[in-house]
């Protein structure tokens, strides 16, 4: 864009420098008392305006996506490693949870304006905990190779772990399902990409606090991130970015990575030189 401003300005003085000249080759006359004719010249060009700025956070849909009774959430829980990994350490279920998926403008690894999806659910009932100043998780999820993946309907998130371990504790919970996935029309996704997850889950957190204004039953408190395998870099990169750009509008009470591929270098080495992790024929491809 500068480039293009100054190759304008520069022509627009080199045309206006051309203005005097005529097809007439004898030279103007003047003297004292007559001043010369000015010649006229091009019009200068209008300026070059900057292209607005990517709404970023904006949201584009809100769509109400059922309810999840305490019954059903502890139904989930019941038995097998959800009871020994979940109702063993959070207990049975506080809250109803209200579940939406919400679309929002972001960016991706390019800078291109692009949307996303997520999953959002708010604790609903009589408890206490269920409502006024309510923790929020920011959750990551795991790798996956589904196009079409989404934290709706996932047993990992929205299925499971987010839903039970905290929306049904009293936490509200926003789950990106990424750029690339779901209903994005992003035709690649920036795996492991710091800037580009980062944007994305802040886009995302941004989309899903303009569905809770207005709510009076719900505010907001403290922020919380975390995530699992490939939601463990991006909640790393997440809170780093959110710490850098936007200390105030998002002020991190914790965050708790888990099982991430922080040092990606020696990760890939370390896959390279035979002491590949399990799944690895998937990671590495991504």
């Amino acid at each position: 864009m500068k480039t293009t401003a100054g190759l304008i300005v520069a022509c627009t003085i080199l045309l206006a420098a051309c203005g005097g000249s005529s097809d007439d080759p004898t030279p103007a006359v003047s003297d004292a008392t007559t001043p010369p004719v000015a010649q006229p010249g091009p019009a200068p060009a209008p300026p070059v305006a900057a292209p607005p700025p990517t709404p970023r956070g904006r949201l584009i849909a809100n769509t109400p996506a059922g309810v999840k009774t305490r019954a059903e959430i502890n139904e989930l829980t019941a038995g097998g490693l959800e009871r020994i990994l979940l109702r063993n350490v959070t207990g049975e279920a506080d809250c109803d949870v209200e579940l939406r998926v919400i679309e929002y403008e972001t960016i991706g690894a390019r800078g291109e304006t692009t949307n996303a999806t997520a999953s959002v659910a708010v604790p609903r009932g009589d408890n206490p905990v269920c409502s006024g100043d309510r923790p929020l998780v920011l959750y990551a999820h795991g790798t996956d190779a589904d196009r079409n993946y989404s934290t709706l309907t996932n047993e990992e998130v929205m299925g499971g772990v987010v839903l039970a371990a905290f929306a049904a504790r009293g936490y509200l919970a926003v789950a990106p399902d990424y750029i690339g996935y779901g209903r994005s029309t992003l035709p690649y996704h920036p795996y492991l990409n710091v800037e580009a997850q980062a944007a994305d889950m802040i886009d995302a957190l941004r989309a899903a606090r303009t569905t809770l204004v207005g709510d009076a039953t719900i505010r907001e408190s403290k922020l919380f991130i975390t995530g699992y395998s490939q939601g463990g870099h991006v909640a790393m990169a997440t809170h780093k970015v959110m710490e850098r750009d936007f200390p105030v509008e998002f002020p991190v009470a914790g965050s708790v990575p888990m099982s991430g591929p922080y040092a990606l270098e020696y990760t890939l080495l370390e896959t390279l030189r035979g002491r590949a992790a399990e799944g690895s024929n998937v990671l590495l491809p991504f």
